[in-house]
């Protein structure tokens, strides 16, 4: 299981009981849905640029808006 630790110290894990795996976007980019275990917020994780999203890159890497 992926679990990280940010430079502020929040402790984050896959989503859904550690069972959220990578997802391929239609834009390309490959992103894990992560749970801050620590703040108790989710973000989405882009794997291959090794950070975390705003709402908006999200909405924007899923082709939501």
């Amino acid at each position: 299981m992926t679990e990280l630790t940010d430079s502020v110290g929040d402790h984050w894990v896959p989503a859904c009981g550690g069972t959220e795996r990578p997802t391929r976007t239609r834009t390309g980019r490959t992103l894990l849905y992560m749970w801050n275990t620590t703040q108790g917020e989710h973000a989405y994780y882009d794997c291959e640029r090794d950070i975390f999203l705003t709402d908006d890159e999200a909405r924007a890497a899923l082709a939501l808006d």
